[in-house]
């Protein structure tokens, strides 16, 4: 047994010995009335120091070993509440580093999805020009069809309206023409049989 548990033992043991001398100097002198003799003082102590002695013979292996064990159990729970303290600390650690590295994937996913958004921007920016640019194409060579196309109708209403025209002239040459002719021819024939 270690220096410590005798201290608390003695303690106990004393503080027991001084409550019961109390209480028997307290019975006695209730008993006696008012004025006590010293032979019943001394058979008190005698008879206290008796009680004291059968208890301290009989109890004090019993008390040795509750208290043994009561400390023995208080040192396991304070070893059992280190070793859970330290598992504690351990999870709370693991959490910790769990969150940080939750932190760090959570940063990275989002720097990643900025590029691939970056990236994505830019290759629609450029499918955009590209898709533009032949659509400008495209553009550019249906109003040069259109404008080729347009040409030749003009063409050939040009064509037409001057066939049209020059027809229109001839006739009216003409028409003047035969008219005179006829006019003529006419007036000779009157002439002559004149």
């Amino acid at each position: 047994m270690n220096t410590e548990s005798k201290n608390k033992l003695q303690l106990v043991i004393g503080t027991i010995v001084a409550s019961l001398s109390m209480s028997a100097f307290a019975y006695a002198s209730e008993s006696t009335g008012h004025g006590t003799s010293l032979s019943q003082w001394f058979w008190l102590v005698v008879n206290f120091a008796i009680f004291a002695f059968i208890l301290l013979h009989f109890l004090k292996k019993p008390a040795i070993e509750f208290f043994k064990r009561r400390t023995e159990m208080i040192e396991a729970g304070l070893n059992e509440a280190k070793q859970a303290k330290l598992i504690a600390e351990k999870a709370l650690y693991e959490i910790e580093e769990n969150l940080r590295l939750k932190d760090d994937e959570i940063a990275r996913i989002i720097s990643s999805a900025k590029e691939l958004g970056a990236a994505e921007k830019e290759r629609l920016i450029s499918e955009g020009k590209v898709y533009a640019d032949k659509l400008i194409e495209l553009s550019e060579n249906n109003i040069a069809v259109e404008l080729k196309r347009a040409k030749e109708e003009l063409k050939d209403m040009a064509v037409e309206e001057a066939i049209e025209l020059a027809e229109k002239r001839m006739k009216e040459k003409i028409d003047k023409a035969l008219t005179q002719n006829l006019f003529d021819n006419a007036i000779a024939k009157i002439g002559a049989k004149n």
